[in-house]
């Protein structure tokens, strides 16, 4: 007689249990390792749109070499190019040249030696800022800081 007769096949309770553990396990792990490439990937979005935004503002200030040339202005999180000065805050969605959006949770601060916070960057007809400036991009703990040169 065949002795398998009697016993069922299939996974006991412990195997599946142990199993459901493990995929527990690696799911947890995945998550946590995606959301922090998540806030890599806008860290760098954010710091690649505010250099693309600072040279693109210095060529037009060069270009447009008559009095006041050229600046950026922030606005929550898009930043503007427009031609002339913009120190009064009229660089706009409707004057501007060029746009762009930083990511959406980044929060990106400049500063000079003299103040923080600024929004609005003046360019000469030689295509320079009127002092150095550096940068602060923040989003979930993790910053990148740099100079926008």
């Amino acid at each position: 007689m065949d002795s398998q007769l009697g016993k069922q096949a299939g996974f006991s309770l412990i195997e599946l249990m142990v199993t459901m553990v493990i995929f527990v396990m690696l799911t947890l792990a995945a998550a946590s390792l995606s959301s922090s490439w998540l806030v890599s990937s806008h860290l760098q979005k954010s710091e690649s749109v505010l250099q693309m935004a600072h040279s693109k503002a210095k060529a037009l200030a060069i270009r447009n070499a008559n009095g006041a040339a050229a600046g950026l202005q922030i606005i929550g999180q898009k930043v503007y190019i427009c031609p002339g000065n913009v120190s009064n805050g009229n660089c706009t969605a409707d004057t501007a040249i060029w746009s762009a959006s930083f990511a959406q949770s980044a929060s990106v601060s400049i500063s000079d030696s003299v103040s923080d916070g600024i929004t609005t960057i003046q360019f000469d007809k030689a295509g320079l800022a009127v002092r150095a400036l550096t940068y602060t991009i923040t989003e979930k703990g993790d910053r990148i800081d740099g100079k926008l040169v």
